[in-house]
């Protein structure tokens, strides 16, 4: 008996040093706590989306996690879905317990970002980031524009590097859509002092909002059909009718 209790022990020890080993990129602990949060899991362009990062990094970390199995995936339909091992989960809410959750948020978010949430501010719900839609609506905007395959993802131009930037190139659907609600593409296109389009890294919600020239144009059309309108003296933008009635 005890000699069995000896064994179980150092094989415990031993996963616990895998799992911090795996667990030593700040990506891949972002992955699995994201995954922990999402009850019927996510695709690999999900966790690019949420995270700001290109595919080719996400996919060489969701194979390291599937060979620790912290990670499962199954198809559905053509994606491929990825869901959290609830073990390994466990195992990482335990360390950032550890490191306490005041920390981890110092990290995730300014202090004034974290006061708009809890808040659940005007500011938070709908703003605008220099010259382009931000806030949850930005988030989500941007978000509904991947689902309806206006905007692609570009590949990886620029390295692995923490900090590089999601670009985003038009399709045909997208052309066309933008179009019809008076989006200036060909304005967009002919910017030389800016970059197209890119995943702004948004202040509040830590995910994605559209950037570049065409998201500025993107707002100038919301603006026009009066879905929004801006506020003096603040980045606040009033929503007058859903951020939805623009895309239909």
């Amino acid at each position: 008996m005890e000699r069995n209790s000896i064994s179980d022990e150092i094989d415990s020890t031993e996963r616990i040093a895998e799992l911090a080993g795996v667990f030593s990129d700040p990506t891949r602990v972002k992955i699995v706590f994201l995954l922990g949060r999402e009850s019927g899991g996510a695709s690999t362009m999900d966790i690019c989306t949420r995270l700001g990062l290109y595919q080719p990094r996400i996919s060489s970390h969701l194979a390291i996690l599937l060979k620790h199995k912290i990670v499962s995936v199954s198809e559905r339909g053509r994606q491929r879905i990825y869901s959290v091992n609830p073990k390994a989960y466990s195992f990482l809410r335990g360390l950032s317990d550890v490191t306490s959750d005041r920390a981890i948020k110092k990290r995730v978010a300014s202090r004034g970002a974290l006061k708009e949430v809890r808040a659940n501010s005007e500011i938070r719900q709908c703003r605008s980031c220099y010259d382009h839609l931000a806030g949850v609506a930005g988030v989500k905007l941007l978000q509904d524009m991947l689902k309806l395959g206006w905007l692609l993802e570009e590949e990886d131009e620029g390295g692995e590097e923490e900090n590089s930037k999601i670009l985003y190139k038009l399709t045909e659907r997208g052309s066309s859509s933008f179009r019809e609600r008076g989006v200036d593409i060909d304005r967009a296109t002919k910017s030389t002092s800016r970059k197209f389009a890119y995943g702004c890294l948004d202040w509040t919600e830590r995910a994605p909002h559209l950037g570049g020239s065409l998201g500025k144009e993107v707002l100038d059309s919301i603006i026009s059909s009066c879905i929004v309108a801006r506020k003096k003296g603040t980045r606040a933008l009033r929503i007058a009718k859903p951020i939805s009635s623009w895309m239909k």
